[in-house]
């Protein structure tokens, strides 16, 4: 599958739906504490108000869900979602990010785009606009309600400009009852089987996005781990729970929704293949993941949220 983006980076998109699920994730700038993170203004939904990093608190205001390149936050006005939305020129560096009625239009399109070389390989998530304009940035906008106006800038990879998805699930892009991305039973040693289970917001199956890698929320001794297909990376692999390494292969994900693939898939970096909830064998309840060939298929639809 052709896919246009930049050498360094790799784009993460996702499916939009038409009602907005109660779970959300956090977008929280890649620094140390205390916390900020990405949201609505006052809480307000107005269209135009500002988007701003303010103190995290896991508000409404804070809450996004990430379908088809669109961010949506869960507030809604008159019963239309609200989206991200850069107001002006996407190439405009400055132009400040507003809330509007989602359109589906170019100024709300998003990428979640991880560094893959460099000094900031392996920690940084940034979030792009559109693959070809300007990073979303903490640094430059006017101070608004206790925090500061969010602009798209260049994208330099700067320390305003690194973003972590927290607490998110992966979710099939099927009607009810959803199948989310889990680790099997809890469980969090090596080797753990990932598979698709009933979502139930439940620690295992909560994941962050962090430098192209997907991470659990669930620890064993002390260490957090990743999403992983065993290399080569060849169709039909299962994916498992293992410890994060410094390598890409294997455990560097990314996720992407163009005119020809219109849905979520999230694939493994390098190879190419997509996260697959069909073909694998039965674990625990549920099928354990595996990856196979992008193909549009339904097992190969996912929602981030």
């Amino acid at each position: 599958m052709k896919q246009h983006c930049p050498v360094l980076l790799v784009a993460i998109c996702f499916l939009l739906t038409a009602v907005v699920p109660t779970h959300a994730a956090q977008i929280q700038l890649n620094s140390n504490a205390p916390y900020l993170c990405v949201a609505v203004n006052g809480g307000s939904t107005a269209p135009g108000t500002a988007i701003i990093s303010y103190s995290c608190s896991g508000s409404f205001g804070q809450q996004w869900n990430y379908f088809n390149g669109q961010l949506l936050g869960l507030g809604t006005a008159n019963g239309a979602s609200m989206c991200l939305n850069v107001n002006g020129s996407i190439e405009a560096s400055g132009a400040l990010v507003d809330l509007e009625p989602c359109n589906g239009g170019a100024n709300q399109q998003w990428w979640i785009i991880p560094s893959l070389t460099g000094p900031d390989a392996g920690t940084a998530v940034i979030m792009a606009f559109a693959g070809n304009g300007g990073c979303l940035d903490n640094s430059g906008g006017p101070a608004v309600g206790g925090g500061t106006q969010l602009v798209v800038n260049n994208c330099t990879l700067g320390a305003s400009q690194q973003w972590i998805l927290r607490r998110t699930e992966i979710e099939l892009n099927t009607s009810a009852p959803h199948l989310c991305v889990a680790d099997e039973a809890g469980n969090t040693a090596n080797g753990t089987p990932v598979i698709a289970y009933s979502c139930s917001g439940a620690f295992n199956d909560e994941w962050n996005f962090n430098g192209g890698k997907i991470t659990g929320i669930g620890t064993a001794n002390g260490t957090t781990k990743c999403l992983t297909v065993a290399t080569p990376v060849s169709p039909g692999n299962v994916v498992t729970l293992s410890t994060c390494t410094s390598s890409v292969a294997g455990q560097r994900w990314w996720a992407l929704a163009t005119s020809s693939t219109p849905f979520g898939e999230v694939m493994v970096y390098p190879g190419g293949l997509c996260l697959d909830s069909a073909g694998g064998p039965s674990v625990g309840g549920g099928t354990q993941l595996v990856v196979n060939e992008c193909n549009g298929a339904a097992s190969q639809n996912w929602n981030l949220r």
